[in-house]
């Protein structure tokens, strides 16, 4: 099967599940989404390294909140990015329970756009013309995933992209 395909296929699994967590790892956002009963894994949609979360009104947290370490020798640098990351983390939240309605792929960048429930939306971007990756879709219990860069769509999480 080609990554357009399997992207495709990914879309339909996930269209209408309910977020159950999420968590920010450095930059990437970690979104989880609920599992069949025959399923031993949720679902996983990871955007990096830039996506926003946006609510009804306003934007709620984004990557650009994430204020990176200058240095991972310093305990204090630690912190400080440690703290930020954890508001970035904790602002994720509000998706939880939220049930997926719509994922778009822009054709020109590869971005990913999905709205939810509540009127919340998330959306990766390109912050440079070579970034990579994007955003990775996968179902652990298949062993399907999709990744994009700016440069298009590859099959497997952690597959190059041509």
């Amino acid at each position: 099967m080609k990554a357009q395909a399997e992207y495709e296929t990914l879309v339909q699994l996930l269209r209408g599940r309910t977020v159950v967590r999420t968590r920010i790892m450095l930059f990437t956002l970690q979104i989880y989404f609920g599992a069949d009963p025959d399923d031993a894994r949720a679902f996983e949609w990871w955007c990096e390294p830039s996506w926003h979360v946006l609510g009804p009104d306003a934007v709620i947290t984004g990557s650009g909140a994430i204020d990176g370490p200058d240095t991972y020798a310093e305990d204090d640098e630690i912190a400080r990015a440690d703290a930020t990351i954890a508001a970035a983390s904790a602002a994720s939240k509000i998706l939880i329970g939220q049930t997926l309605e719509t994922l778009t792929l822009d054709a020109r960048t590869y971005a990913l756009h999905a709205e939810f429930s509540g009127g919340f939306r998330v959306a990766t971007f390109l912050c440079a013309p070579d970034t990579d990756p994007l955003w990775v879709l996968r179902d652990p219990n298949q062993d399907l995933a999709v990744r994009a860069t700016s440069r298009g769509l590859a099959r497997g999480s952690r597959a190059g992209v041509v």
